[in-house]
């Protein structure tokens, strides 16, 4: 299922985040935007943050880590918005990083 794949992604780049220490928040809270009816979903780390474009982040082999593919967060975006949603970054580098995305809350 995508959802399960984005969700499994994010929490597993604020794992890596957090380097064994720290705390990771997941949240799902309905809302409304632009007269329609929405599911946000929030991975949050009080790790290292990122301290690059949060566009950059979901460009294909673009990577902040020394090893990795660079192509999670892409593929991700490409799920997220093949259901008609979006994503939504913020982060503070030393402070840690929001990971937000939405999702019709109508779609099955």
């Amino acid at each position: 299922d995508a959802v399960n794949q984005v969700l499994l992604n994010l929490t597993l780049n604020s794992v890596q985040s957090i380097n064994g220490e720290g705390r990771i928040t997941v949240r799902l809270k309905n809302e409304s935007r632009r007269g329609r009816r929405l599911v946000r979903v929030e991975v949050e780390d009080n790790g290292k943050g990122i301290d690059t474009d949060p566009e950059k982040l979901f460009e294909p082999f673009y990577t902040t880590k020394t090893s990795g593919s660079g192509l999670g967060l892409a593929i991700c975006k490409r799920l997220v918005e093949r259901h008609q949603g979006w994503f939504e970054v913020e982060s503070e580098k030393g402070r840690g990083t929001v990971m937000k995305f939405y999702l019709p809350a109508d779609q099955n």
